[in-house]
């Protein structure tokens, strides 16, 4: 066997191998599926030795960094599929430092150039329905009005305004 036919032969190979190795559709492949809300809330929760807890249903968060968290679920039907969910997260000032999201070259969250707003992107599973997401208080956090607006796509699934106070 020549020396083309050799590399041709695994050219070939690599080629069968890598298409019966990739999934069925590429993350840019998803198509748009338009999600039916069944519920929607926002939540406050207290932390106790690193462990969330005490979830309540609010729209005002006190301002106490690492012991006082926030965030929403929203239900929808549940389904086999994936789909890429867009949080905007807009603060009344800039923050001290946008923990896991500053100097994490792999975060999912961009921030705007005046850092008053957070925009995190994500592929979420539909199998039991939940679509959520959570932020903790930290030091140098803002207090005033919050808004996060949660898209599949362009359909806006939420809006969530809420209140940050001392």
């Amino acid at each position: 066997m020549g020396k083309n036919q050799l590399n041709l032969r695994l050219v070939l190979v690599a080629a069968v191998f890598l298409s019966a190795s990739q999934p069925a559709k590429s993350a840019s492949d998803l198509e748009f599926i338009e999600l039916e809300v069944l519920d929607k809330y926002f939540f406050g929760e207290v932390v106790i030795d690193g462990e969330a807890s005490h979830r309540k249903k609010t729209n005002r968060i006190p301002n106490v960094p690492e012991k006082v968290c926030f965030g929403w679920v929203i239900k929808v039907k549940p389904s086999g599929e994936l789909v890429k969910i867009t949080e905007i997260f807009t603060l009344p000032a800039a923050p001290k430092e946008w923990v896991g999201v500053d100097n994490d070259p792999y975060s999912q969250t961009t921030t705007s150039q005046d850092r008053k707003i957070a925009t995190t992107r994500r592929f979420m599973p539909l199998k039991n329905g939940i679509l959520e997401n959570s932020w903790c208080i930290g030091k140098g956090d803002p207090n005033g009005s919050h808004h996060i607006v949660v898209l599949n796509n362009t359909q806006v699934l939420a809006e969530f305004e809420f209140e940050v106070y001392d």
